[in-house]
C-alpha cells in the first residue's frame, strides 16, 4: 500500500469538498421542491403559509414556471394567472408538463379551471357562465399518456370546495407523484326507470 502524498491528499479533500456542495446545492434542491406555484399578484394561498413550504416555489412569470419543469413536479397556478394565452395554453398541453399534477387554485369546479381558466385539451363545450363556476376551493388534475397523443386519458380529477391551504394541496399533489392516489372512478349510474321498463 502507497504512502499518500500532501499533494495527493489535498486534491482528494478538495474533490470531495466540491462533490459535497454539488450534491447539496443539487441534491436538496431536487429532493425539496415538489410543487412550482404560478401567482399574480396576491393569491389564494397566504404568504405565511408559502413561508412554511420551502418545497413550493413561487414565482411570479409563465417564464420562470417553465424553468422548474425539467423534473416532475406538480404544477399549482392560481386563479389570478388566468386564463391562459394561446401560448401558455399550447405550453401546459406539452409532454411532459402535461402529464404533471396540475391544480388551479382559486375554483373547486373542475370544468371551469380546465376548459376554461387554464384551457387544458380536450373538455367539450364552449366557455358560459353556469352555476358554480365560482364555487371557491381549488382542482386538481392529472392525465396519463396514452397510444394516440391526441386522446390523453385522464387519470385524477376532483374538485375540492374548501379553503385551500398548502398542506391540503400538497398532500394531494405529493400522493399524486408518488403514484399513491387512485384513478378517479368512472360514476356508476343506476338505471332510470321509464314507462317501458319493467321492474
Amino acid at each position: 500500500m502507497g504512502v499518500i502524498n500532501m499533494k495527493q491528499l489535498a486534491l482528494i479533500l478538495m474533490f470531495l469538498s466540491f462533490t459535497s456542495c454539488s450534491l447539496q446545492a443539487t441534491g436538496s434542491n431536487a429532493v425539496l421542491l415538489k410543487a412550482v406555484y404560478l401567482v399574480h399578484g396576491q393569491g389564494e394561498l397566504s404568504s405565511e403559509d408559502l413561508q412554511a413550504h420551502p418545497e413550493i416555489v413561487v414565482v411570479q412569470t409563465f417564464d420562470e414556471f417553465k424553468k422548474y419543469t425539467h423534473q416532475k413536479i406538480a404544477l399549482w397556478v392560481d386563479r389570478s394567472a388566468t386564463p391562459f394565452t394561446p401560448e401558455e395554453e399550447q405550453w401546459i398541453n406539452e409532454t411532459p408538463q402535461a402529464y404533471y399534477p396540475i391544480v388551479l387554485i382559486g375554483t373547486s369546479d373542475t370544468l371551469h379551471a380546465f376548459r376554461d381558466l387554464l384551457r387544458i385539451c380536450c373538455f367539450l363545450g364552449g366557455p358560459g357562465d353556469y352555476p358554480g363556476a365560482d364555487a371557491p376551493g381549488f382542482s386538481v388534475i392529472q392525465k396519463e399518456e396514452t397510444s394516440d397523443p391526441t386522446t390523453p386519458s385522464v387519470s385524477f380529477i376532483q374538485g375540492y370546495n374548501q379553503k385551500p391551504t398548502v398542506q391540503a394541496i400538497l398532500e394531494i399533489t405529493n400522493a399524486l407523484l408518488e403514484g399513491k392516489l387512485k384513478p378517479t372512478p368512472t360514476p356508476i349510474y343506476p338505471p332510470v326507470a321509464t314507462p317501458t321498463m319493467v321492474p
